[in-house]
């Protein structure tokens, strides 16, 4: 028989792969949005256009959904490194170090994000750039509040020549409390939405 033919070399094939220690080769899973893709059409087939349509819109709702979130979570992410940043860099500061030691000491302490931008604002300030030009620069590519104030008391003790530790504990301090509000803030707003499911 025909299949007989052809199933029993397919059957050789995979007893000698076993036989030999190697396994027969895999198929790599198809992405995401091929099979979402199929599925959408596989929808259109059966149940017509209108309802394929509306799955689309709900799938793009949830891709939107999904990326604002996990940029959400990133900012607050690194929102939440300012602080142990700018205390790694007041204490090299009080030992004597100069303000682009410090910042690239800093880098190497924090993780990404944060350690990432610090350390090439220390490299570009080691290599000829004014300290408060590249500060500047990093204050506007991140458009924050914890990053200005940051940027702010650097290089104002740059420039007016005021103690940069001590500006930099205090703006610590105060990121830490607007880090601490914004986490209440959020928990009572959960805590209302779970009341509000619960009345309702």
């Amino acid at each position: 028989h025909p299949m007989i033919a052809t199933a029993a070399p397919r059957a050789r094939a995979r007893l000698s792969s076993v036989a030999d220690g190697s396994s027969p080769k895999r198929r790599h899973p198809a992405p995401r949005a091929a099979l979402a893709t199929a599925g959408l059409a596989a929808v259109a087939l059966t149940a017509g256009p209108k309802p394929a349509s509306a799955l689309t819109v709900a799938a793009t709702a949830i891709l939107v959904y999904q990326h604002t979130h996990a940029r959400t979570l990133a900012r607050r992410h690194r929102a939440t490194q300012l602080p142990p940043a700018l205390e790694v860099l007041a204490t090299s500061l009080r030992t004597g170090a100069s303000l682009p030691t410090a910042l690239h000491e800093a880098g190497a302490a924090i993780d990404p994000p944060l350690g990432t931008e610090l350390a090439a604002v220390a490299h570009a300030s080691a290599h000829g750039r004014p300290v408060a030009e590249v500060l500047d620069e990093w204050s506007a590519q991140h458009d924050d509040p914890g990053t200005r104030l940051a940027a702010t008391a650097l290089v104002l003790a740059t420039v007016v020549g005021s103690t940069p530790a001590r500006a930099l504990d205090s703006v610590a301090a105060t990121l830490r409390e607007r880090l601490d509000l914004a986490a209440e803030r959020r928990a009572l707003g959960a805590q209302a939405r779970a009341s509000a499911l619960v009345l309702a």
